[in-house]
């Protein structure tokens, strides 16, 4: 029987090391999935939507109101930006989900305004990022909005119907506290995207946001939708769809925070500034 060379023997072992890698590399595909970075350390420096005054005190109401614009709900209400040394940024914008005086049928709490990044609307993609802190013994009973991406048409079209391309895509939570986002648009109508494992939301500390939505080519559902807390990536969706054509921008963010159809004139959720980054 003749021996095998040496080199035969190192080949042969070359090719087993080759395939173990192989296997090695199938096998993590199948059990692990590839981390995606929260949005905020993966765009460049954007705008935020600061809490303090020229002279670093903070907003009066008076001040904040004029800040949100045209469409506007509970600023002088329901608002109050306080000094937090608890806070990530020393301030914190404290909501009363107190309900507001309204016309129609339907009931108000809270606060709503939107907040336009004029310099957003060439992005393909937007990152909001903010805190939020609800309280520990926040009753959740049914679902409700905190602040999310939205993009044009009008600012005063958030609240109708989405013929002219707006949308929304509000932050919140579920009526039992499960973390989710629900997306107003032309494609999904009102559609609930739920984290994974329908986790709840922390209550009694502050918690760190990041949303982003990366905006569909008209005609294919190419988009991403993607939602952070506190590092931790809880939704995703990659085949999202929120626009038929070109026209519809990027816009700014929709600060909508409260209850959708009802009121609790004891609670109050702080938020921190919010940051918008986008590319």
């Amino acid at each position: 029987m003749r021996r095998m060379s040496s080199g035969t023997v190192v080949f042969n072992l070359a090719g087993v090391s080759v395939l173990a890698l192989v296997a090695g590399y199938m096998v993590r595909s199948a059990l692990v999935t590839e981390h995606t970075a929260q949005c905020s350390r993966r765009y460049p420096a954007g705008m935020q939507f600061a809490l303090d005054a020229q002279d670093g005190a903070p907003l009066s109401t008076i001040e904040l109101q004029a800040r949100a614009g045209l469409r506007e709900w509970g600023v002088l209400e329901n608002a109050k930006v306080v000094l937090a040394s608890d806070s990530p940024s020393g301030k914190s914008l404290d909501v009363s989900l107190a309900k507001i005086s309204s016309e129609g049928s339907r009931i108000q709490n809270g606060l709503g305004f939107v907040w336009p990044v004029y310099d957003i609307g060439t992005a393909s993609s937007a990152c909001l990022s903010y805190s939020v802190y609800l309280p520990e013994n926040f009753k959740f009973g049914e679902s409700g909005h905190l602040p999310g991406l939205t993009g044009t048409g009008t600012v005063t079209s958030v609240d109708g119907e989405t013929s002219d391309g707006t949308f929304t895509a509000h932050v919140g939570w579920g009526q039992h506290g499960e973390i989710g986002i629900d997306v107003r648009s032309p494609y999904t109508g009102g559609s609930w995207f739920a984290s994974k494992g329908q986790a709840e939301w922390p209550r009694g500390h502050w918690v760190k946001v990041d949303q982003e939505v990366v905006m569909n080519t008209p005609g294919r559902a190419n988009g991403i939708l993607r939602m952070w807390i506190d590092g931790s990536l809880r939704v995703e969706n990659t085949s999202f769809r929120v626009r038929a054509s070109d026209e519809v921008k990027m816009g700014g963010v929709a600060a909508d925070t409260g209850f959708i159809t009802s009121a609790n004139d004891k609670v109050v959720v702080r938020l921190s500034p919010f940051v918008v980054q986008w590319q």
